[in-house]
Parts: structure tokens; C-alpha cells; sequence
């Protein structure tokens, strides 16, 4: 039986994604609820949300955690029992994503393997995306310097602020309106912000079911 194999392009870095993989809220936005500790042979659940091929919540086990590169966890579902294994390698333009499931007790059924190879597609190239973009918004400090309008890194990843000397990239997709009119914010009504007034902006992010909110003052 063949096993699963996703690989996916992300235009954000490791670090991030990483985040993502591991962090409960963070996977409660994009894959489902958990518990999860990051500790070698911690045991706990994954309950995923509207995702079809998981029939209920699956007893994962913590086999190796190296951050930010490889996570390797093994599953079981029903009858079935996996390892599944997460590897993250920088790109030019962010990180690639692969993930890799191998059955080491019982099988799937061809049906059941063609279903899950569909649902990490979907989560990975869409929910996992739109949540990467607003972890990506919500690092950038709205209170810091901004930079000249148009200004972008010698990579190209485009304008950034600074936090403490940190670069921090605006995300592009999904939240690419909503990063747009935080820059605005920055670089028009800074003087006013400062003086006391207030400026929001709120977006929900798609996907998430929740909103994400700019303010000032």
C-alpha cells in the first residue's frame, strides 16, 4: 500500500511554519484541537475539524521534535496506526512543507488513503496558509518606525517595519488588503495616532473564524 506524501510551497519561513505545526492554538485554527505538549514521547490527542478521512480524534505520540527542521509523530486512528512526519527546508521564497505517512500497523483501504491525501492538500495549501498569513500580521509592530513608502528588503520580500531592529515582512494573500491598510496607518496617520486618536481596522481572516484587529492611540 502506497504510503502519503505532500509537499507543499510556503512564502513564509521555517520558524513560522514551524510555529503552526506545533503550537496548540495555532494548529486549533488549521487542523484541529489538541493538547499537545512538546516534550520526546509526550502522548495526546488531535481532534480535527472538518476533515474528511479522520473519524474521530486521533492518540498521537511525540517520537522526535527538531525545531525548526522535523517532526515526526506517530498516529492512531481506528485501526490503523502511522508515523507521520513533517520536514521543513528554506526556499528563496519562504519554506517547503513536506509531509510524509507511512502505515506501520494494519493499512488504508485505497479509498480512505485517496481521501486523506485530498484533506492535507486542502488544509495545507489553504487553511495552513491563511493562518501563516495572520501569525505573519500580528508580528508586525503597527507602533514602531515604518519605512519609507514603497521600501523593500534587498530580497525583495517587500516593505517591512521594525521591531527592535527586527525586520518583520507584511503578509501577502489572504491578509494582503488588511497588511495594506495597517501601512497606510504607519505611514499617513502615525502624528494623529501619537497624539491620542484611534484607528481600526477589522478583517476576519478566512478560515480562521475569528477577527483580527489593528488599533492605535
Amino acid at each position: 500500500m502506497a504510503d502519503i506524501r505532500v509537499d507543499v510551497d510556503l512564502s513564509h519561513p521555517a520558524t513560522r511554519v514551524w510555529r503552526a505545526l506545533t503550537e496548540p492554538r495555532l494548529l486549533g485554527q488549521w487542523f484541529g484541537e489538541t493538547d499537545m505538549v512538546p516534550r520526546i514521547g509526550s502522548q495526546f490527542q488531535l481532534r480535527p475539524t472538518d476533515m474528511p478521512g479522520f473519524n474521530g480524534p486521533v492518540v498521537a505520540r511525540l517520537l522526535e521534535y527538531g525545531e525548526p527542521r522535523r517532526l515526526s509523530m506517530e498516529w492512531r486512528l481506528d485501526r490503523v496506526q502511522t508515523l507521520v512526519v513533517y520536514e521543513l527546508e528554506p526556499t528563496d521564497a519562504g519554506s517547503r512543507l513536506t509531509l510524509h505517512q507511512s502505515c506501520f500497523v494494519n493499512q488504508w483501504y485505497d479509498e480512505h488513503r485517496e481521501q486523506l491525501e485530498e484533506t492535507y492538500e486542502h488544509v495545507l495549501t489553504g487553511r495552513l496558509p491563511a493562518v501563516l498569513d495572520w501569525l505573519a500580521f500580528s508580528e508586525v509592530d503597527l507602533a514602531g518606525p515604518a519605512e519609507p513608502a514603497g521600501a523593500g528588503d534587498a530580497d525583495g520580500v517587500g516593505p517591512v517595519t521594525r521591531r527592535g531592529g527586527a525586520r518583520r515582512a507584511l503578509p501577502s494573500g489572504p491578509l494582503a488588503t488588511l497588511a495594506g491598510k495597517g501601512r497606510a496607518v504607519l505611514a499617513g496617520n502615525r502624528r494623529a495616532v501619537l497624539a491620542g486618536g484611534a484607528v481600526a481596522v477589522a478583517r476576519r481572516a478566512p478560515g480562521l473564524g475569528a477577527v483580527v484587529a489593528l488599533s492605535g492611540g
